[in-house]
């Protein structure tokens, strides 16, 4: 019996997927605060609600072009400690906002996921670049594996 290795097709599919589930994630949010909205009486202003998804977009960019390795591709749980900190970082400085919205730290971390996930999934693996060509100290000519042309 013969083994097919899924992993290509895996890591093909896994920007599609983070962007779906990062879609998923938005539509929650929104429904949730519709039903909010409507079991409550409370309006929700739009602002306050762009005002939270705004910082956890610019928390979200921060710590991906921070980030030593390429994350285009790691897996970040919403209970991992990035997620935890940004969290933390959230609750500090957006208090008002987040008790206006009623939103729970458990909720701000699903919102940090989802922007961790939506910049996830528009990022690509990215290979380190290849070297420079080298050159001679005397002529400063290129050294290259194939002859010169001939005219």
């Amino acid at each position: 019996m013969s083994q097919v290795d899924l992993s290509p097709l895996v890591q093909a599919m896994t920007p599609i997927i983070l962007a779906v589930v990062s879609a998923v994630l938005s539509l929650i949010a929104t429904l949730a605060l519709a039903e909010l909205k409507k079991l409550t009486g409370i309006k929700v202003e739009a602002s306050r609600v762009k005002k939270v998804v705004d910082y956890a977009d610019i928390l979200a960019k921060r710590e991906i072009l921070a980030a030593s390795g390429n994350l285009a591709t790691a897996s970040i749980s919403v209970k991992s400690p990035l997620v935890a900190g940004l969290v933390n970082e959230m609750l500090a400085h957006l208090p008002f906002e987040l008790d206006q919205l009623d939103v729970t730290p458990e909720g701000v971390a699903n919102i940090v996921a989802g922007s961790l996930g939506d910049l996830q999934a528009r990022m690509t693996s990215i290979s380190p670049p290849e070297p420079p060509a080298k050159t001679t100290a005397a002529s400063g000519a290129l050294i290259t594996s194939s002859p010169p042309l001939s005219r």
